[in-house]
């Protein structure tokens, strides 16, 4: 497996480790909205979920993925990203799921269709329901929904990516996402997901960074290889590739 810390060559290739902060240039000045897969331990997850009146069961994962990773993720486990159907269901996640976690903004199961515009829950559930940030949905490419929670007005929804790497306050690296079970569906052992900031189970897909003007805390992992086309990335943490690490600047 390589690891890859601070650059000290124009060119990197290979496995290593290097400990600090990467910095990396390229010409083009942009953030991209990528895919990217989700990497989980085997170990058994302790962490306890909560439930509220309606036999409804939660859990908050403080951990980064792509919306559709965080979807099926929660497929895994036996249940959903959650679904809020009701204002009673949002206070009681504003409550009880939401001042546990440590990110700006959580994944929720709602989305949109691109060939109809319509906006559905991921259970099917009636769209009866909403709790929009002032001046949300404000996008046309933005189709998928996280709540806000250690940032703007808490519990309130803004359209997004489906995955955002860049380094704003909306950048996925700061999102995390909830599941729900409802009272039908049984819960299957959740699995500790390993604490990147950013990652990529895949094998068969490299693991690239194209950003401008980004700072990510904490280390990076790609089940192949990890390719740096950045411009001002600092990563303050060690980059684990199990194929190759290769950086420009």
């Amino acid at each position: 497996m390589g690891k890859l810390g601070k650059m000290e060559h124009k060119h990197k290739s290979g496995k290593r480790f290097l400990s600090g902060v990467l910095s990396a240039a390229m010409l083009a000045n942009f953030c991209t909205v990528m895919p990217i897969t989700a990497f989980a331990d085997d170990d058994i997850d302790a962490e306890v979920q909560t439930t509220d009146s309606n036999g409804h069961r939660y859990q908050l994962f403080d951990t980064s993925m792509s919306w559709t990773d965080a979807e099926s993720y929660c497929e895994s486990i036996g249940g959903h990203l959650v679904t809020i159907t009701s204002a009673e269901e949002q206070q009681y996640i504003i409550e009880n799921l939401l001042p546990t976690g440590t990110k700006n903004t959580y994944f929720i199961g709602l989305s949109r269709d691109t060939d109809t515009a319509e906006w559905s829950w991921v259970t099917s559930e009636p769209f009866d329901y909403t709790n929009w940030d002032y001046g949300e949905p404000n996008s046309t490419t933005e189709n998928y929904v996280h709540m806000y929670a250690n940032m703007g007005n808490v519990g309130t929804w803004n359209n997004t990516y489906n995955f955002l790497e860049c380094n704003w306050a909306y950048a996925t690296s700061n999102c995390g996402f909830i599941c729900e079970w409802e009272e039908n569906e049984v819960v299957q052992p959740s699995y500790n997901i390993s604490p990147y900031v950013l990652f990529s189970g895949s094998n068969s897909s490299d693991f690239t960074l194209n950003c401008w003007k980004s700072t990510f805390n904490g280390d990076v992992y790609t089940g192949r290889n990890f390719i740096s086309n950045a411009s001002e990335l600092y990563l303050n943490g060690n980059v684990d590739a199990v194929d190759s690490i290769t950086a420009y600047w």
